[in-house]
């Protein structure tokens, strides 16, 4: 709906104050108001419009499409306002309101990234005050594409802008049968700066949001998010709580500080703590206990530079810290990533991934960067007694080290990678492949890639007893299309009766196999010769 008073309040006055027999001209109207509406790839058709110079206007139906179709379609729009208004440099609304308006999936994105200069935010100053009384739509239909299954709501508001100062109210409830509503107040002042944001999410056991997030028995929710303050220096709060408990809180902070130059810096600050195992399957509680933080700093520069100055996150089981610096170009600067897993009782864990019950009794990461000190990076991650159905890994280590090197005058930015991992005492339920695999693989793999280049893996080796593999690929992203992953690898057998009960064949000897594929790792699809 919001969507909607926004397309209609766009179209500029004068094209509303035409003469009487333009008023009768239907598809003249329909037309001007439509080429206003659409850009290059957003167009916006309307159907069945009356009444632009009188008290109450209708249109029958309006849809808008962009290049994979219509993705948005409303009918039975009225809007009910005061023309002699205008004279007085106002836009006076008594009800804008539609029948029916289905929204059949997302839209195609089409913001470019905002540039380091956009950082200042104010409300738009109009050459007149809009107000708009009642804003409501009888009925919302969100398609199954959007959220996973078809939810209809119904939404009322309110809304003005003038001189720079906006308020609005927006409130939307359930028609389908479940108990949920969500309502969003807020307002700015581009003189004072002050904003004030308040979102309350509330719905019954079984309801949309715990469904869609498969959360364990589908509580009920209640979510708060509550701000108010000078948009340079703003402080927001939030809390979540299940069947009526409260489960988790935190703070947002949004400063603005002097930075680079002419151009500001905006600082995050988002503390964030509570106890999650009510979100989570039981076998996931004792990974993240009752009392799970996420701390996280960072400052956006007006040069440009993301700076994630600081990471914290623990729960009972994991404890991780960090900080990066990525440039403009989207190059890392510096990047430092440090991580411990382990229960506290020293047992097995269970990890919170999917395909079977995974657990580690313990694991070790450690990445550093920083091109303060040189362009070298260096990475190691451990982990010990892995297991998950019908695999078991004593020890597993993978270890790295490269370049990288960010886009400079005259050079685009390269990257490189040379990593090693072993795995020992590999145990498989399946004694024949067990016979086949060992109990030992070790094996590297050197990457690069320059610029927007293909991603190149070369000395791609794999060795195991009796058996070793040796090839190289490469990974490239057509425009607009899928990763494509094509290479060739080499596998050698020194002696193939390890391999006859796999193969339930009667082998002896040494051989070796040649293959070329490709894959598209999105779609599954292989080709192989």
């Amino acid at each position: 709906m919001i969507v909607i008073a926004c397309l209609w309040l766009a179209l500029p006055v004068p094209a509303l104050a035409q003469t009487e027999d333009e008023e009768r001209d239907r598809s003249y109207l329909a037309g001007l108001i439509e080429d206003n509406l659409s850009s290059v790839s957003r167009e916006v058709r309307i159907d069945g419009f009356r009444g632009a110079l009188s008290s109450q206007a209708t249109i029958r139906r309006l849809t808008i499409a962009d290049a994979e179709g219509i993705w948005l379609e409303a009918e039975g729009l009225v809007l009910d306002w005061q023309r002699s208004a205008l004279l007085s440099g106002r836009l006076e609304v008594q009800a804008l309101t539609a029948e029916r308006i289905t929204l059949h999936r997302a839209p195609l994105s089409e913001a470019a990234p905002p540039s380091p200069e956009a950082v200042a935010f104010a409300l738009p100053d109009l050459p007149v005050a809009v107000t708009i009384g009642a804003l409501t739509a009888r009925e919302i239909v969100l398609a199954a594409p959007v959220l996973g299954q078809e939810v209809r709501l119904s939404l009322t508001g309110s809304a003005q802008l003038a001189g720079g100062a906006g308020v609005a109210r927006i409130e939307a409830l359930r028609l389908d049968g479940a108990e949920g509503r969500f309502l969003v107040t807020g307002s700015y002042s581009n003189t004072t700066r002050v904003l004030s944001v308040q979102a309350d999410l509330a719905e019954a056991a079984g309801g949309l949001v715990a469904r869609t997030l498969g959360l364990p028995g589908a509580p009920a929710l209640a979510l708060q998010v509550a701000g108010i303050g000078p948009i340079d220096d703003y402080h927001a709060t939030l809390r979540l709580a299940t069947d009526g408990q409260n489960r988790v809180s935190g703070n947002l902070r949004l400063l603005t500080v002097p930075g680079e130059g002419a151009l500001p810096a905006r600082q995050v600050t988002l503390a964030v703590r509570g106890d999650v195992t009510p979100l989570l399957a039981p076998e996931y509680h004792a990974f993240f206990g009752s009392d799970a933080r996420l701390a996280l700093t960072g400052q956006r520069g007006g040069d440009g530079v993301l700076d994630l100055q600081a990471l914290d996150i623990a729960t009972r089981s994991v404890r991780l810290t960090g900080a990066a610096r990525i440039g403009p170009d989207g190059w890392p600067q510096a990047l430092r990533l440090t991580g411990d897993l382990g229960a506290p009782s020293g047992g097995p864990l269970i990890l919170p991934v999917p395909g079977g019950q995974t657990t580690v009794t313990a694991a070790d990461l450690d990445i550093s960067y920083d091109a303060r000190q040189g362009d070298g990076w260096t990475g190691r991650f451990v982990a010990r007694d892995f297991a998950r159905p019908g695999l078991r890994l004593p020890d597993l280590a993978l270890e790295g080290s490269g370049t990288i090197r960010p886009r400079s005058a005259g050079a685009e930015g390269a990257f490189t990678a040379d990593l090693v991992f072993a795995a020992d005492g590999i145990a498989l339920d399946d004694a024949v492949l067990a016979t086949a695999i060992g109990p030992q693989v070790t094996g590297g793999v050197a990457l690069s890639r320059a610029g927007v280049g293909a991603l190149e893996l070369t000395g791609l080796s794999v060795d195991g007893p009796g058996l070793t593999a040796q090839g190289q690929a490469s990974v490239t992203w057509p425009e607009g299309g899928v990763p494509l992953v094509a290479g060739g690898l080499t596998l050698t057998a020194a002696d193939l009766r390890r391999f006859a009960p796999l193969s339930g064949l009667a082998l002896a000897g040494r051989a070796s196999l040649l293959t070329v594929f490709g894959i598209e790792p999105m779609t599954g699809a292989t080709e192989m010769s």
